[in-house]
């Protein structure tokens, strides 16, 4: 008799315990939404990740993978009202906010800036992408009506709109994942920030991002950039203490004043002369009249000004058909401008260095402190 009460207990007890509820990766409360859905993607470049939310009638949802792959997540309640944020492994994540107004005021885990990062840089791409649309649109319908002079300012005013959305979009004290956010953006095939243009920002946001390297997407960026280094340093390699190849330029009143120098050349792809020579004037005003000649070939093939114009030790340059060809053949032209430094025996010192870099390495030649 006891021992047919003790296993009546033992199944009573057996029955009462509940197996424990595993937590969801993703839930939240989201006011009016009952009734509704949402769909959560991974931005990832090979894996897919894609599922549907469900709103119930208390306006809660929520989201247990399967299998859970950390990265970048868009939460959209349509094409254009969705949520990016972050989610690692070692975390759950809960939305509380209005279903109507998302993603607007809506909280993850009661932190008010954990998407912030992500929402401006959804929003001005937004607007980027929307600017492109048009402008390819208009350059459609124009194409065989404008000029080559145009064209050339259309081209002109959209790397202008380039460099503005750059600077809102990437700003080097932000988390490192919305950085490498930042860098992912892209209008059909073209990418904002382009790889090689802008290999400073694709390495200084690489070196932050190692201890993410468990996100899948942060592994695959790293394993570009890690390609990227190879490129560059192979670029540079074959580049420098290279004699620079001087016979591109056949205008001895040019060759003349900077060859047996030291000579900072950039080789710009557009832009109008005479803007260009006000504004290089302005940033470099420190070396006006120094030992530095600068000289600045312009490749845009303008042929409304003359060839060149030659003002103490700057020079800015066009030039003409064949020398373009010679340009194309003996230098690297990528869709960036490209520099060089070149000391007084022609040798190439250093190349595709930033504004800062570029000081320093004049400022040292000219005190004499490395070999010239």
């Amino acid at each position: 008799m006891k021992s047919k009460a003790l296993l009546f207990f033992i199944i009573l007890t057996l029955l009462s315990c509940k197996p424990e509820q595993e937590t969801p990766k993703l839930s939240g409360l989201l006011w009016g939404g009952q009734g509704n859905r949402l769909l959560i993607e991974l931005l990832a470049d090979s894996t897919e990740v894609k599922d549907t939310l469900l709103i119930n009638h208390e306006g809660k949802f929520f989201w247990k993978p399967d299998t859970f792959i950390a990265g970048i997540y868009r939460i959209h309640k349509n094409e254009t009202q969705k949520l990016t944020i972050l989610m690692r492994p070692d975390k759950e994540y809960y939305i509380d906010g209005q279903y109507f107004s998302f993603p607007e005021q809506a909280v993850i885990n009661e932190d008010e800036n954990i998407s912030v990062g992500y929402t401006k840089i959804d929003k001005f791409s937004a607007e980027w992408q929307k600017l492109n649309l048009s402008l390819s649109n208009l350059v459609k319908e124009n194409r065989n009506k404008w000029t080559k002079k145009e064209m050339d300012s259309i081209s002109v005013y959209l790397d202008s709109v380039d460099a503005v959305y750059k600077t809102i979009l990437f700003d080097k004290d932000d988390h490192p994942v919305e950085n490498m956010y930042a860098l992912m953006q892209k209008y059909g095939d073209r990418y904002l920030f382009d790889i090689i243009e802008d290999s400073t920002k694709y390495l200084y946001v690489a070196n932050r991002l190692k201890p993410y390297r468990e996100i899948p997407t942060v592994n695959n960026f790293l394993v570009k950039t890690d390609s990227l280094k190879q490129f560059i340093y192979k670029l540079n390699k074959t580049a420098l203490r290279k004699q620079f190849p001087f016979h591109i330029i056949s205008d001895t009143s040019v060759t003349n004043k900077i060859k047996d120098k030291i000579v900072y050349i950039e080789i710009l792809k557009k832009g109008d002369l005479n803007q260009i020579r006000t504004q290089k004037s302005r940033e470099l005003w420190k070396y006006h009249n120094s030992d530095v000649q600068f000289c600045f070939l312009m490749i845009n093939n303008q042929q409304d000004v003359e060839n060149h114009i030659i003002n103490n030790n700057f020079c800015f340059y066009i030039p003409d058909s064949l020398e373009l060809i010679n340009i194309q053949k003996d230098i690297f032209i990528s869709n960036k401008n490209v520099n060089y430094i070149v000391n007084h025996n022609g040798k190439i010192v250093a190349r595709n260095i930033e504004d800062k870099e570029r000081n320093y390495i004049l400022d040292e030649l000219l005190k004499n402190k490395v070999s010239l």
